[in-house]
């Protein structure tokens, strides 16, 4: 479980990663200048790509940015192991000592795999956020393809 939750966090840095790789080449791309003069084709072409290159950017900002459950739902009063369970209000040094010392395996696997559920949940929401700023993206390398035809 413990393994399990290493490569969550990889993963989780692989997406960040291709996020902020794809944010630096439609940033580069919306650089370019600014929309072109000429027929009305080209002026709604570059519209377009300009709106899907601003699409995208905001995605990959949306996808890197870190995502917290709420401190007040947390996973249970119990929950002394995930970080979401240490910052909780009613978090106590001492019953967290208690905890490390008395506590059960049980206890310890209930905490790992809530922990696990709250990362891949996390991860989900990124690598799906991720497929639509691609699309997006591959819909702008489409349309720049347009403007140099049209």
């Amino acid at each position: 479980m413990v393994a399990q939750n290493n490569a969550m966090v990889i993963q989780a840095q692989f997406a960040d990663a291709k996020a902020a790789a794809l944010l630096t080449l439609a940033g580069l791309a919306a650089l370019r200048g600014p929309l072109p003069e000429g027929p009305l084709l080209a002026d709604l072409l570059g519209v377009a790509l300009h709106a899907l290159l601003a699409a995208t950017i905001l995605l990959c900002l949306w996808a890197v940015m870190p995502r917290y459950p709420s401190i007040r739902a947390g996973n249970g009063a119990g929950d002394r192991f995930t970080w979401t369970g240490l910052i909780r209000d009613d978090w106590s040094a001492e019953a967290h000592v208690d905890f490390a010392r008395e506590g059960g395996f049980d206890e310890l696997l209930r905490a790992v795999a809530l922990s696990n559920h709250g990362a891949s949940r996390v991860l989900l929401r990124k690598f799906r956020i991720m497929r639509v700023a691609f699309l997006f993206a591959i819909a702008a390398v489409v349309l720049m393809i347009l403007q140099t035809v049209v």
